[in-house]
C-alpha cells in the first residue's frame, strides 16, 4: 500500500510540473512569468468606443471566429482553433482598438499586424513570440515595449512613428535591428543596444528627436553615437546643436545624421573619407558644412539633401567623387538656394571641381580658397 502511495504521489507530481509548464523552450526567455491567464484559441480587448472590432483582413485569419462579445469593459474573439499566428494586416486601421492581449500560444506577428492602429496603446504579447512583421506596430501610441526573447531581427518599421514609444528593452539573442526600425520615435529617450546584435542599418533611428543616449554594443564613450567598423550609423541628437565626431570614424553611414533638426554644426575629423547617401538629410539648421581633406566618396542623394546650408568648405584637393543613384543628375544640396550658395575649394582645385561630372552643376557657385 505505502509503495502504491508514493507511486501515486510521483504522478501527481508529474501532471502538476506539466500543467505548469510556461510555454515553448526559449532561449534567454523567463522562467516564470506573470501572465493573463487567456484561452490559447481567445483574443482578448478593448475598444474606445466599447463595441466588437473585427479583423481588418479576413483572410489572413489562422482560425474562423466561433464568437466575438463584448461586455464588462472586455472584448473577446473566439476561435475554433489555438491561436498561433497572428496574421499580416489583421487588425490594422483598427483606430477604435486601444488594448489587445494575445495567448501564449502565439509564436508570430505578421507585417503590418497593428499597422495604424492609432489608440492602441496596450499590447501583451507573450515572451515566447518568435518573429514580428515590418511595420507591425508602426504608428501606434505604445508608451513601452519588451522584445521577446526569441525575436532575432526587428523588421523594416517595426516601430515606426510610435510618437509615445518612451522606453524599449531590446532582449539578448537579437541580432539585426533593420532599416527605419525606430524611425520617427519622438519620445524614445535612451536604448541599450544588446551584445547579440550584429547588423543595424540606415536609418533605424531616424528622427528620434528626444534620444540622448546609447549604451550597450557599438555605442561611442559619450554615448551619442553608434559606432561599427569604423562607421558613424546613428546619432543620438536630443539637446544638441552642435557635435564633433570622434575620431577613428571613417565613413559617416548612410542618415546617420538624418532628420537631426537642431544639429547647427558637425565637426567631421580627418580620418573620415566616405559620406554616405542622406547622411546629414533634413537637418535644416545645418548653415556651414565642412568636408574634410581625406574625403573621396559622397554618397546618392548625397549627404545634405534638404539642408540649406550657405557655405559648403570642400579641402579634398581631388574632387570626391559622387553617387547619382538612380537620379539623372548628383542631388547634393537639393533644397539650397543656389544664387546665394558658395562652394570653397582650394585654390588649386577650382577647375577640377568646375569641370568634374558630379560638381560641375554648382560651377557658378564653386570658389577658391586658402584652407
Amino acid at each position: 500500500m505505502q509503495r502504491l502511495r508514493l507511486l501515486v504521489y510521483a504522478l501527481l507530481a508529474t501532471i502538476a510540473v506539466a500543467c505548469n509548464a510556461e510555454g515553448p523552450d526559449v532561449p534567454n526567455a523567463p522562467t516564470h512569468i506573470d501572465y493573463p491567464e487567456i484561452p490559447n484559441n481567445e483574443i482578448w480587448y478593448t475598444t474606445s468606443n466599447k463595441e466588437t472590432i473585427t479583423p481588418s483582413w479576413a483572410p489572413s485569419l489562422e482560425h474562423a471566429i466561433v464568437s466575438n462579445t463584448y461586455a464588462d469593459g472586455k472584448g473577446v474573439m473566439c476561435f475554433d482553433g489555438d491561436i498561433t499566428e497572428i496574421g499580416p494586416m489583421l487588425f490594422s486601421n483598427s483606430y477604435r482598438l486601444t488594448s489587445i492581449t494575445l495567448p501564449l500560444s502565439v509564436k508570430h506577428i505578421g507585417k503590418e499586424a497593428f499597422d495604424n492602429c492609432t489608440e492602441l496603446k496596450t499590447i501583451t504579447i507573450s515572451p515566447y513570440v518568435e518573429s514580428i512583421g515590418k511595420r507591425a506596430f508602426y504608428g501606434c501610441p505604445i508608451t513601452e515595449f519588451t522584445l521577446p526573447a526569441g525575436v532575432t531581427t526587428l523588421e523594416v518599421a517595426v516601430f515606426g512613428a510610435c510618437q509615445k514609444l518612451e522606453k524599449v528593452t531590446l532582449s539578448e539573442g537579437l541580432t539585426k535591428i533593420s532599416k527605419n526600425a525606430f524611425t520617427s520615435c519622438t519620445a524614445l529617450k535612451s536604448l541599450n543596444i544588446p551584445k547579440s546584435v550584429e547588423e543595424i542599418e540606415a536609418g533605424a533611428f531616424a528622427g528620434c528627436r528626444s534620444l540622448a543616449q546609447f549604451s550597450g554594443k557599438y555605442a561611442s564613450e559619450d554615448g551619442r553615437c553608434l559606432i561599427k567598423d569604423n562607421a558613424l550609423i546613428a546619432f543620438a541628437p536630443n539637446g544638441i546643436r552642435s557635435y564633433t565626431i570622434p575620431k577613428g570614424v571613417t565613413t559617416i553611414g548612410e542618415s546617420a545624421f538624418a532628420l537631426c533638426e537642431n544639429i547647427e554644426f558637425v565637426d567631421i575629423p580627418t580620418s573620415v573619407t566616405r559620406i554616405e547617401a542622406m547622411a546629414f538629410s533634413y537637418c535644416y539648421a545645418l548653415e556651414t558644412i565642412t568636408i574634410p581633406e581625406n574625403v573621396e566618396y559622397l554618397g546618392a542623394r548625397c549627404c545634405f539633401t534638404s539642408c540649406t546650408p550657405q557655405s559648403v568648405y570642400c579641402m579634398p584637393t581631388t574632387p570626391p567623387t559622387a553617387d547619382k543613384g538612380t537620379e539623372s543628375s548628383w542631388l547634393a544640396f537639393s533644397s539650397a538656394p543656389y544664387p546665394e550658395l558658395t562652394i570653397y575649394v582650394p585654390k588649386g582645385s577650382v577647375e577640377a571641381y568646375k569641370i568634374s561630372a558630379e560638381w560641375e552643376q554648382f560651377a557658378k557657385n564653386i570658389v577658391g580658397y586658402e584652407f
